[in-house]
């Protein structure tokens, strides 16, 4: 694990604007899959509570076949949402999420440099 740890930093260092954009990507598509996942473990049958015997009887005899037929128990993964989930990793959060972050930095560098030349101007008058 150190080394693809490694490997990634590496990969950064040389191509850090390629190297966000497909590690975005790939967030982005495992964290859809994640949800999809999720979201399917915790779907509770929808259930209509009614007055009528009849509707009631007819609401128990279909959840019983929907259950023999095994209907709506199979996780199946929307794979065109996760590849476009994946595009806009790829195409919009990794560029963005890189130049937001290098003019942040150099936001913060030139906020440090103002402080200190203020700093010194206090000092030496």
């Amino acid at each position: 694990m150190l080394r693809v740890w490694k490997w990634y930093q590496n990969c950064l260092a040389t191509h850090p604007v390629k190297t966000q954009v497909i590690s975005s990507a790939f967030i982005w598509g495992f964290g859809d899959i994640a949800a999809q996942t999720v979201t399917h473990s915790t779907a509770k049958p929808h259930h209509v509570v009614s007055n009528s015997l009849e509707t009631n009887t007819y609401l128990i005899i279909l959840l019983c076949c929907e259950q023999l037929l095994g209907e709506d128990k199979e996780l199946k993964i929307n794979w065109r949402r996760v590849a476009s989930t994946s595009l806009f990793g790829l195409a919009f959060i990794g560029p963005v999420g890189h130049f937001w972050s290098v003019f942040h930095f150099q936001l913060i560098v030139l906020f440090c440099f103002v402080c200190i030349n203020i700093i010194m101007s206090f000092l030496s008058s």
